[in-house]
């Protein structure tokens, strides 16, 4: 009876959890629970700076339906072991776990800075659409070329793996998912935002990251994605330097 109420309270707790990630939406929300929904897919990388002797792993979890990303798990240690020992193919819970681990050791590298430009990186070089397509081939490409910006290194090698999970699991494993906060909708009758109203940001790497960015342009434009055949080239193909040119109507 005792083992029959437990079950059914640890189910009732990851529908509850659920719940959140699938705007209240109890059949989602079930799926979801069961296993049957998935809505991140984990970017799963380990890689060496061989010039550095720094060796490290990180798990990156996109949310794939509302397109952000959900958490970012770096580790960075001063020797080649994780790239040696580690087997990019494991299960993704089991790389956290290893990851909790290393940086218990006494050869762990602070690796802050990693995380926040792995952050920047993704969102710059907008890698959502690849990860939804789980282009690995591209992926592959591109990531190590940010790593090697990071460390400062073109002597490095990297291995990428993708897996599909869901935001219910993130938060069972005590990962905090960085949820981008909800933009009020504007009044009706207020047609211009007052001169003292600031924009407020989430106060989560990914919100601090984007204020940045913003606080270097010259003009931020708020606008919203339109899902729709246009002419033009894959965000993907623009290579630095090269302009182009956007339509803003009115």
């Amino acid at each position: 009876m005792a083992t029959n109420q437990s079950n059914i309270g640890e189910k009732a707790k990851r529908i509850e959890i659920a719940l959140k990630f699938t705007d209240g939406d109890m059949d989602k929300a079930k799926l979801m629970a069961s296993g049957n929904m998935s809505d991140v897919i984990v970017v799963k990388g380990k890689f060496v700076v061989a010039d550095q002797d720094k060796s490290g792993f990180f798990l990156a979890y996109f949310n794939i339906i509302d397109e952000y990303i959900a958490a970012i798990k770096t580790v960075v240690v001063s020797n080649s072991s994780i790239f040696t020992r580690i087997r990019i193919f494991d299960e993704w819970r089991s790389h956290y776990k290893n990851m909790l681990a290393y940086e218990k050791g006494e050869d762990i590298v602070n690796s802050e800075k990693f995380n926040n430009d792995l952050l920047g990186s993704f969102i710059k070089t907008d890698v959502f659409p690849d990860v939804q397509k789980q282009n690995l081939d591209y992926l592959s490409a591109a990531i190590p070329d940010m790593i090697k910006e990071s460390f400062g290194s073109s002597n490095v090698k990297c291995q990428i793996d993708l897996e599909q999970t869901n935001s219910m699991e993130l938060v069972l494993m005590g990962i905090e998912v960085m949820i981008p906060a909800a933009e009020e909708e504007p009044h009706e009758e207020s047609h211009e935002a007052a001169p003292s109203e600031v924009k407020s940001v989430p106060d989560s790497p990914f919100g601090k990251k984007l204020a940045e960015i913003e606080s270097k342009a010259q003009f931020v434009v708020e606008g919203c994605c339109v899902l729709s055949p246009v002419k033009g080239k894959l965000i993907a193909e623009v290579t630095p330097g090269e302009r182009i040119y956007v339509v803003l109507p009115a």
